[in-house]
C-alpha cells in the first residue's frame, strides 16, 4: 500500500504539474534526470482511525469503507491510470515529435553545411573576383594613365598643326600679296614695254618730220644759193637786192642750223629716252626675277614644311585638300624677249 501511494502521489505530482505543450527534447530530459521525491511526504494526512496502520490486522478484503478515506486513493488511482495514459500517448506523441525534430534538425544540420559550403565557396568566388576587380582597377588606371598621356600628346600635336596651320595660311597670304606684287610689276613691265614701243613710234615719227624738214630746209638753201650765185652772175639789180638776198640767205643758214641742233637734241633726247627705258625696264625685269625666284624658294620650302607636318601628324589629322595646294602654286617664271 505505501509503494501504490507513493506511485499515486507522484502521477498526481505529474498531473498537476503537467505542460500543456509537447515537450522538446531538454524538457523531456530535465524531466527523466530530476530525483524522485519519497510519497511520504505526499500522503495526505488525517486524524481518523482508519488508518492503514489501524486495519493491517483486518485484512484488505474485509474493509468497504473506502469512501471515508478524506483523499478517496482509489478514485484517485482510477484517475491517475487514465491520466498515465493520457500521458503516455502524449509521451509517445511527443517522442515522436522529437524523433521528426531530430530529423528535422540532422536535415537542418545538412542543409546548413551545404550552405556553409555554398557560402565558403560563394566567398572564394567573391575574394577571387575581388583579386579580378583589383587586377582590373589597376589595368583601368594604368589605360587611364595611356589615354591621359595619349589625349596630352594630341592635344600639343593638335596645338602644333594649329600653329603650323596658322603659319601655313600666313604664308599663303604673303604668297597671295607676293603674286598681286608680281602681278603689278608684270602690268608695270607691259606698260614700260608699251610705253617704250609708243616713245619709239613717236621718236621715229618726229625723227622723220625732222628728216622731212632738214630736207626741205637744204632744198631751200641750194635754190636760195642758186638764186644767189645766177643774181651774183646777172650782177643785174642795185646793191639792196643782193643785201635782201644775203640776209635771207643768213636767214635760211640760221633756220637750217636750228633745225640741225633741233635734231641733233631730239637724237640726244631719244637715244637718252631709249636708254632710260631700257635701264628702267632691265631694272624691273632683274627685280621681278628676283623676288619670283625667291618667292618660288619659299614656295618650296613651304612644300617640303607641308610635307614634314603631313608625315608627323597622326592619320585622323589631315591636312588641307589639294585645291589649296592648286590656289598656292607658284607662277610660271616670264621669258625674257630678246627685243626689249
Amino acid at each position: 500500500m505505501f509503494i501504490v501511494s507513493s506511485v499515486l502521489a507522484r502521477v498526481r505530482q505529474l498531473a498537476e504539474t503537467r505542460p500543456s505543450l509537447i515537450f522538446t527534447n531538454s524538457e523531456y530530459d530535465s524531466l527523466i534526470s530530476q530525483p524522485k521525491r519519497l510519497a511520504v511526504g505526499h500522503m495526505a494526512s488525517n486524524d481518523n482511525s482508519y488508518t492503514l496502520r489501524g486495519m493491517r490486522f483486518g485484512g484488505f478484503n474485509t474493509f468497504n469503507r473506502w469512501d471515508l478515506f478524506e483523499n478517496n486513493w482509489y478514485a484517485n488511482l482510477k484517475q491517475a491510470a487514465e491520466q498515465r495514459q493520457a500521458l503516455e500517448s502524449k509521451l509517445g506523441y511527443a517522442s515522436n515529435g522529437a524523433v521528426e525534430q531530430r530529423q528535422q534538425c540532422e536535415t537542418l544540420k545538412v542543409e546548413l553545411a551545404d550552405a556553409l559550403k555554398t557560402v565558403t565557396e560563394e566567398r572564394q568566388k567573391r575574394e577571387e573576383l575581388e583579386a579580378e576587380l583589383q587586377d582590373t582597377l589597376e589595368i583601368a588606371i594604368v589605360e587611364r594613365q595611356k589615354r591621359e598621356k595619349l589625349e596630352a600628346g594630341l592635344a600639343d600635336m593638335v596645338e602644333t598643326a594649329n600653329v603650323e596651320r596658322h603659319k601655313r595660311e600666313a604664308l599663303e597670304d604673303e604668297l597671295k600679296d607676293a603674286l598681286d606684287t608680281a602681278t603689278v610689276e608684270r602690268q608695270k613691265r607691259e606698260a614700260l614695254k608699251a610705253e617704250l614701243v609708243s616713245v619709239r613710234i613717236t621718236a621715229g615719227g618726229v625723227k622723220q618730220r625732222l628728216d622731212e624738214d632738214l630736207q626741205r630746209a637744204c632744198q631751200r638753201r641750194q635754190m636760195l644759193q642758186l638764186k644767189m650765185h645766177d643774181a651774183l652772175n646777172a650782177a643785174v639789180g642795185p646793191n639792196e637786192q643782193f643785201e635782201q638776198l644775203d640776209f635771207r640767205l643768213i636767214d635760211v643758214l640760221d633756220e637750217v642750223e636750228e633745225l640741225m641742233r633741233r635734231h641733233l637734241a631730239l637724237e640726244m633726247a631719244v637715244k637718252n629716252g631709249h636708254e632710260i627705258a631700257e635701264y628702267n625696264i632691265g631694272d624691273a625685269r632683274r627685280a621681278m626675277n628676283d623676288m619670283l625666284q625667291q618667292w618660288e624658294g619659299r614656295w618650296e620650302a613651304m612644300q617640303r614644311e607641308c610635307l614634314a607636318e603631313k608625315e608627323s601628324l597622326p592619320a585622323d589629322i589631315q591636312p588641307k585638300p589639294a585645291g589649296a595646294a592648286q590656289l598656292m602654286s607658284p607662277p610660271s617664271t616670264p621669258q625674257d624677249s630678246s627685243g626689249d
